[in-house]
């Protein structure tokens, strides 16, 4: 089943790829017939290698590009508060009572 499965994911990749590159021009698909009334056609598959290689640099640049931004400049840590601090109207996760417990009750064995 595994080996279907995967069988599967590796054809769908493949078909995308396929799809992207006509959607991208890197693949034209052709066809013409020599003569009027001949029942055979020419059909051509032309790839453009420097299409390809002009959309992958394309991808490379851009990548650098958000890449560099990402490490020249990191993000400030946002202000939260830490375990021990309590935003107003709140009261701590952990008040001694055990959990499900009423907020102002007694603790379990006070005596």
């Amino acid at each position: 089943m595994k080996k279907m499965t995967l069988f599967t994911l590796l054809l769908v990749l493949v078909l995308c790829a396929v799809g992207v590159g006509f959607y991208r021009g890197w693949f034209v698909l052709s066809s013409h017939s020599d003569a009027a009334g001949v029942d055979t056609h020419d059909v051509n598959l032309r790839t453009d290698t420097g299409k390809m290689q002009e959309d992958a640099q394309t991808v490379k640049d851009k990548a650098a590009e958000l890449t560099g931004n990402a490490t020249e400049s990191p993000a400030e840590p946002a202000d939260e508060p830490t375990t021990d601090e309590v935003r107003p109207g709140l009261r701590p996760a952990n008040d001694g009572q055990p959990p499900g417990a009423e907020p102002n009750a007694a603790p379990p064995n006070a005596n």
